[in-house]
This record gives structure tokens, sequence and C-alpha cells, in this order.
């Protein structure tokens, strides 16, 4: 089973764990407003669907985010800038993963 978390973590501003298989991993948004993902999480795109989705709702006007989540960051919202893909909260969104009518 695949569990996500709200945490505590130094130097974040929000954090999740995961954990899975007996392991844990964490992922957030760091106190420089970068969203970050430990290397070796499993399912990246499920860590960066919840950061994103408690993001969503707030009145940030800039997120940063490395590419190292493993899907296009654009269809979440982010625009590329330089070495970073870059988003407010306004402009982010969780698209359907499904497939269904195409």
């Amino acid at each position: 089973m695949i569990r996500v978390e709200l945490s505590y973590k130094p130097g974040f501003i929000l954090c999740y764990v995961m954990s899975y298989e007996g392991k844990e991993f964490s992922g957030g948004i760091t106190a420089d407003y970068r969203f970050y993902v430990d290397e070796n999480c499993p399912f990246k795109e499920l860590m960066l669907r919840s950061i994103i989705n408690k993001c969503m709702d707030t009145d940030f006007e800039r997120f940063t985010a490395l590419d190292e989540w493993g899907v296009p960051l654009e269809q979440f919202g982010f625009r590329k800038e330089d070495d970073v893909y870059a988003a407010s909260a306004k402009d982010m969104k969780l698209p359907s993963p499904c497939k269904c009518g195409k």
C-alpha cells in the first residue's frame, strides 16, 4: 500500500512523506518555494500531484521545479524559464491521466 501524508521537515514550507514497502520518501516545497522530491521516490508523479493539490488554492505567485519528476511539468501548468520550471498557484492544474476517448 502507498501512503502519502503531510509531515514536518525543517527548511520546508510544505512536506509530505510517502510510505511504500517499509520505506519512506519525502517531497514538498522548500523555503525558497521550490518543489522537491527524494531522488529515489518510486511514485514521483503521485508526490507531484499531492503537492500541487495543496498549492492550487493558495495565492502564491511563483513556485519553481526542476525536471526531476519523470513527467512533463507543462501538463501541470508549469512553464520553462531558463534552467527551471515555474508556475503560480492559479496556473497549476491536475490533468487526468485517463486516455478515455482518445
